[in-house]
């Protein structure tokens, strides 16, 4: 099965739940995705799925001229394999089709997330600001900005 990626809906809040857990050390609960699905009328979320299924999503929140990645995560077991990539440039391309396009996309990744920070480096995100203790453990944020 080739790589598929479509936008998700609350019935995928289970996956996105199980991707959550295996990826970051204060996961969101699928209550909590839920939430974001019923209540953020901003949210947008892609999943991407291979021969073994859920492998990776992407949530953002759009508004008007601009969008914040306000997730992404690949599981581990699917890393290193141009999964967050293709999310990104997913992202990207709904973006484009959007009456109100925005003119810029943000989000904060960890300071100590190399793999993260080369993959936004690589797609054209610049630093802007760095958050100090932003995380419950006290690390950094640093406040990437693209054009588009």
């Amino acid at each position: 099965m080739p790589l598929r990626i479509y936008k998700a809906s609350i019935s995928n809040s289970k996956d996105i739940a199980y991707i959550e857990t295996k990826s970051f050390k204060d996961p969101w609960s699928q209550k909590d995705i839920e939430n974001e699905f019923e209540n953020n009328p901003f949210a947008v979320f892609f999943l991407l799925e291979d021969e073994n299924g859920a492998a990776g999503y992407i949530e953002a929140m759009v508004t008007f001229d601009s969008s914040t990645i306000c997730r992404l995560a690949v599981l581990p077991s699917s890393r290193r394999m141009g999964y967050g990539r293709r999310l990104l440039e997913e992202l990207m391309s709904y973006l484009a089709t959007l009456k109100e396009k925005p003119s810029f996309l943000t989000l904060e990744v960890r300071e100590d997330n190399e793999a993260a920070k080369g993959l936004y480096e690589k797609e054209g995100f610049v630093q802007a600001n760095r958050k100090a203790g932003y995380y419950n453990d006290g690390t950094d944020a640093l406040y990437l900005i693209k054009a588009l």
